[in-house]
């Protein structure tokens, strides 16, 4: 166990003993955004989760409060389609409601680039997809060192 997991809240490396938790997030997360029209694919997320444990590329930490999973930060290095240099980006960042903006998740922000730079990657690259809190998501990331450069759209057809 860690040194930060000693005390009552931390971070935490994803293991199968938090997968429940984890996928009562996801549903939560999932649940709440624009996409939940969208179905929700929980043996996907399984795949994924477990991913994490066996490739070097795949960050999938939580933050821990008491024991109980309240939040977490899924993301990877990917590829930049027009270069040969790699970015972090996250897939999923999500806090329970009511610990949102705090300083769970900009400790697992902080974490995310450490790991990133610790593989050589120079541009972390996190976004917002859920359409959930949009300005306060916005000035977390700005008061992070952020800058906008783009945003999402999306159109059912």
């Amino acid at each position: 166990m860690s040194a930060v997991l000693k005390l009552a809240s931390g971070i935490a490396v994803y293991s199968a003993e938090y997968a429940t938790q984890v996928l009562a997030l996801a549903r939560a997360m999932h649940a709440e955004s624009v996409m939940a029209a969208i179905p929700l694919a929980e043996d996907k997320l399984r795949e994924g989760f477990a991913m994490s444990a066996v490739n070097p590329n795949i960050y999938l930490r939580l933050w821990l409060h008491e024991g109980e999973v309240i939040g977490g930060l899924y993301g990877m290095i990917v590829p930049l389609y027009w270069s040969h240099e790699n970015v972090a980006a996250d897939r999923a960042w999500f806090m329970l409601p009511g610990r949102r903006g705090g300083v769970a998740a900009v400790r697992l922000l902080r974490d995310f680039e450490v790991w990133a730079k610790s593989l050589g990657i120079r541009w972390v690259m996190p976004g917002q997809t859920t359409g959930v809190r949009m300005d306060e998501t916005r000035q977390l990331f700005e008061g992070c060192g952020y800058q906008v450069r783009g945003c999402n759209f999306m159109k059912e057809i």
